[in-house]
């Protein structure tokens, strides 16, 4: 694809299309922070805040949507589901009951419910939630496989996308800080 004096054209096109986003999704980001601020309490603007100190009254606050967010992230817990493999043909039920015990297996070893459940939580705050499944060699030299919760805040993608997952998206960006040395590794 990109080789040789090609990868300038690469990180040219990743800059565009990261320029793109970050403009395109600066509105949803603001109201983002905005819906986790209300979740956490933070629910006085600015100037009914001075209003009330100036006239000596608490900015009292009953966090009712923290309550039910709360109640709609415990209902996700209480009814998961496993994830099942069921055969095309009859043949097939070995392999998928070993499909299903692999499945259960590694999500047993890398705490995917927890993650699963935060990332639940974040779409129902912001309307995004995003989970990654990789390997990790660090702690396991054949590798494990590790479910990771992302900030969705951190997330980026083609701005014009509007179906569920994302799934017309042209491109999803994760962008976090790192050293240089971090980055250089990976």
């Amino acid at each position: 694809m990109y080789q040789g004096e090609d990868k300038q054209d690469l990180v040219t096109d990743i800059r565009k299309k990261w320029k793109e986003s970050r403009d395109g999704l600066a509105e949803w980001r603001k109201e983002a922070r905005e819906d986790y601020a209300f979740r956490s309490g933070d629910q006085w603007t600015d100037e009914d805040k001075a209003r009330l100190q100036e006239e000596n009254r608490p900015c009292v606050t009953f966090n009712r949507v923290g309550a039910i967010i709360d109640s709609v992230t415990g209902i996700e817990i209480n009814s998961r589901q496993e994830v099942r493999y069921y055969p095309r043909e009859a043949s097939d039920r070995g392999l998928n009951e070993l499909l299903n015990q692999a499945a259960k297996w590694a999500k047993d070893n890398c705490n995917a419910e927890e993650e699963e459940s935060e990332a639940f939580a974040d779409a129902v705050i912001c309307g995004i939630g995003v989970t990654e499944t990789l390997m990790d060699y660090e702690e396991n030299a054949d590798g494990q496989i590790v479910e990771v919760r992302k900030d969705p805040l951190h997330m980026t993608w083609t701005p014009s996308a509007k179906k569920k997952c994302l799934e017309d998206a042209n491109y999803v960006f994760n962008a976090e800080w790192m050293d240089k040395d971090e980055a250089k590794a990976r």
